[in-house]
């Protein structure tokens, strides 16, 4: 499995890095990132994936305030406001040739990674089986899949509760 990580502003000016044209700003995409995944998501290569995912969206921490203890976000982190907040995600498994369960879970993982502090979280497939497999488990009506990216990039939103809550 190969992955690809590249800021979609940047991508826009030089679609080809991820095979994608865009008719967004690439003001309005900073903070977005796009992951693009190549080959098989398995329990052997997922790891890395889930590692992509924790590393761009690190836990949201909240600023100290006058009179509070030592809680409060280090310089850098993701509460900051600072250009290199990633406030989106979109997963581009365009390429990805199969994906099991522990796959499966690697995508929940991301999508439960982004909802504290309003990051966005997407998911781009064309596999008929991942179709399928988000079909059966219901993943489908929380994490909809994307035909594209121009596609998920246009409907950024940030990640939304489960239905079980």
């Amino acid at each position: 499995m190969d992955i690809v990580t590249v800021t979609a502003d940047r991508a826009v000016d030089a679609p080809s890095a991820l095979g994608f044209r865009s008719s967004l700003s690439p003001a309005g995409l900073q903070g977005v990132v796009v992951v693009k995944v190549c080959g098989e998501i398995d329990l052997y290569t997922g790891p890395a994936l889930r590692q992509t995912l924790q590393d761009l969206l690190p836990p949201v921490t909240t600023p100290r305030r006058a009179g509070q203890g030592v809680g409060g976000a280090a310089s850098g982190g993701a509460g900051d406001s600072g250009p290199a907040r990633v406030r989106a995600v979109v997963v581009d498994l365009t390429e990805v040739t199969f994906v099991d369960s522990y796959a499966l879970g690697v995508l929940v993982h991301g999508h439960r990674l982004a909802r504290p502090g309003d990051r966005a979280y997407a998911v781009v497939a064309t596999l008929p089986m991942l179709h399928k497999l988000f079909e059966v488990t219901g993943l489908g009506r929380v994490l909809p899949l994307h035909p594209d990216v121009a596609s998920a990039l246009s409907g950024l939103h940030p990640a939304r509760e489960d239905a079980r809550g």
